[in-house]
């Protein structure tokens, strides 16, 4: 098994928890114990019995899961299969009609506005939402884990127009430590963490052009982001990043809508 003997690090820091080979032992014996019900059960009995909750006394169901994906993908623990199938990467030509109401494609910005953000809420609306990004991204819709919110978005009248969806920043990312001064310090870039968000997906539909209309959406989608973050995981933000693939995209609507390009990765 991976990770283990003299490799294994003797404690770690995860979603901004602290933990030990004693948490890791807790949460092997839940898996053994939990495994049929699956991995969110075994997830709310891990944040059960570490008591721990958010600033509005919910468990922390979302980001126990995220520790367990953590330590599954280094070997430590093998969880039961998702029971959600993630949508694989699909070709432009292979992609279906969405089910969703469209705009006619072309037109001035202001006839669109102002946008609707509907956030993923329910089971139901969440099918919808993956079955757009399947049908409509390139690379399907993501396997979300730890805090994340999900959104529709649509044009005044209703017409959709697109997806997006964010989740906790990823952990480790050098350029960004550096810059915000939390390389090498553990303890800072936990508290850190707490409040940094990652875009993981961004969809406009094809069939929407609209100039200016992607920087008009980046611009506004902070400013949700910010007013709802807060108020189901507990903390204000003060970071947002994304990655952008410099091989078939530009960036250039989000230096429109003042986003920062600070470093390369080595993925």
């Amino acid at each position: 098994m991976k990770g283990t003997g003299s490799e294994r690090p003797t404690r770690w820091v995860i979603r901004g928890r602290h933990l030990t080979p004693g948490d890791l032992a807790v949460a092997v014996q839940r898996v053994r114990t939990f495994y049929a019900p699956g991995r969110w059960r075994i997830a709310q009995e891990l944040a059960q019995h570490w008591q721990w909750r958010t600033a509005h006394g919910q468990f922390k169901t979302r980001a126990a899961l995220a520790i367990l994906a953590a330590w599954e993908q280094h070997g430590y623990l093998r969880l039961p299969p998702a029971l959600i199938r993630h949508g694989l990467r699909r070709s432009p030509g292979a992609l279906p009609a969405s089910p969703a109401a469209e705009p006619d494609g072309r037109g001035p910005l202001s006839d669109l506005r102002p946008f609707q953000w509907e956030l993923v809420r329910s089971a139901t609306p969440r099918h919808h939402w993956r079955t757009i990004l399947n049908q409509h991204h390139d690379r399907g819709a993501p396997g979300l884990v730890g805090a994340h919110l999900e959104y529709f978005i649509a044009s005044v009248r209703g017409e959709m127009l697109g997806a997006m969806a964010w989740q906790s920043a990823v952990e480790r990312l050098d350029c960004r430590d550096r810059l915000v001064g939390v390389s090498r310090q553990p303890a800072l870039r936990a508290q850190f963490l707490g409040h940094a968000v990652n875009q993981v997906r961004w969809l406009i539909l094809r069939t929407v052009r609209v100039p200016h209309l992607a920087s008009a959406l980046l611009s506004e989608s902070l400013r949700v982001l910010q007013r709802d973050w807060p108020s189901h995981y507990g903390a204000p933000l003060w970071w947002a990043e994304t990655f952008v693939d410099r091989s078939h995209f530009s960036g250039i609507s989000y230096r429109a809508a003042h986003w920062w390009p600070i470093g390369w990765t080595r993925g």
